[in-house]
């Protein structure tokens, strides 16, 4: 008798997670990006007499899964509704802080000026970092589904404050000046970002020792200035050399990947 109840019992506590799939699916019908779940398959084990241990049926049913088929795509003239059409996910850090995996596309910016997605989740880059939309700008969305700023757009060739206003009429117009000003901006922050980068990277060698029998003449890059400045000065580590006078970090940069080049030869 115990043993039909327990079968009995095993399969009403699969009907009843089954329909709570069902009641999952049903609530979040209207819940943009939603992936419905998998409704379990029913099957049986029998396990004959063993050992002295009565036979018995167990009902079994397959791990959980979800739909991932492409739904139905609803235009709503919203820039910031987005959909993925085929595979894919937004990566998203929602407020629980475990980054997970979304095809929600409801995106707005908050008050901190972060991307988020309706539910408050951030919208992270490719870096794995929020998304963070800088005051006054707008961004805009590729078909490569690249996310980009108005001030990435002011930096390909032809686009000015004019054609960024021709996309997003809402930004403000001061003066020709400072639209000057922000497009000069735009256009160096790729500059400044890559110097910066190279300043961290040296910062990590600036304790390198430069060999004393190094070749300034040989090192194709520098101008005989900077050549000359360093024969007389001879540094002896790359961040005495930065500190000279006259050199510009690019200079010592060139100076930098001469150095490692030769450490590496002599290593292998």
């Amino acid at each position: 008798m115990d043993k039909s109840i327990f079968t009995a019992l095993n399969s009403m506590q699969i009907l009843k997670n089954n329909q709570s799939v069902t009641s999952q699916n049903l609530s979040n019908t209207n819940v943009p990006g939603f992936k419905k779940d998998i409704h379990a398959n029913f099957g049986s084990l029998y396990l004959d007499r063993e050992k002295g241990i009565a036979p018995r049926v167990y009902a079994l049913s397959d791990v959980g899964a979800f739909d991932n088929s492409q739904g139905a795509l609803n235009p709503t003239e919203r820039p910031l509704d987005l959909s993925i059409d085929g595979d894919g996910f937004f990566i998203v850090n929602p407020k629980n802080g475990n980054q997970a995996l979304s095809r929600r596309g409801d995106l707005k910016i908050d008050e901190n000026r972060i991307l988020i997605d309706n539910t408050g989740a951030q919208i992270l880059s490719v870096d794995l970092e929020p998304i963070e939309v800088p005051p006054f700008q707008k961004i805009s969305i590729a078909k490569d589904g690249i996310i980009r700023s108005s001030n990435e757009i002011l930096t390909q060739k032809g686009v000015n404050m004019s054609k960024i206003r021709e996309i997003w009429p809402d930004i403000p117009f001061f003066n020709h000046e400072i639209d000057e000003q922000i497009e000069i901006n735009a256009h160096y922050k790729g500059y400044l970002k890559k110097q910066k980068a190279d300043i961290l990277a040296f910062k990590r060698d600036e304790n390198l020792i430069i060999p004393d029998k190094i070749n300034y003449d040989g090192l194709s890059g520098l101008s005989n200035e900077v050549k000359a400045k360093f024969k007389e000065i001879k540094p002896k580590t790359m961040g005495q050399a930065l500190r000279i006078d006259g050199i510009t970090p690019a200079a010592v940069y060139i100076l930098l990947s001469h150095v490692k080049r030769k450490s590496i030869k002599h290593i292998a």
